[in-house]
């Protein structure tokens, strides 16, 4: 079984749910079956598998708290 997050198509909840494949989704909500799986921030990853560089951050520079993600700290460049 795996954690995904889903909203909702008719009242937009968005909701976790534990799911083996084939498992039919309802909303908790209002019990719809019409639920789309989000992609959630923690199966967000590098594909080269490589660490990311965090030098950004600790010195308070660039990355996204310092005004920008110039840096490329983020992962968003």
């Amino acid at each position: 079984m795996r954690l995904y997050d889903f909203r909702c198509d008719d009242c937009d909840r968005v909701f976790e749910e534990l799911v083996s494949p084939g498992d039919e989704v309802r909303c908790p909500a209002c019990a719809s079956t019409h639920a789309t799986r989000q992609l959630s921030a923690f199966a967000v990853g590098r594909s080269d598998g490589g660490a990311r560089d965090t030098s950004a951050a600790s010195s308070g520079g660039g990355g996204c708290a310092g005004g920008g993600c110039s840096t490329g700290f983020c992962g968003l460049n």
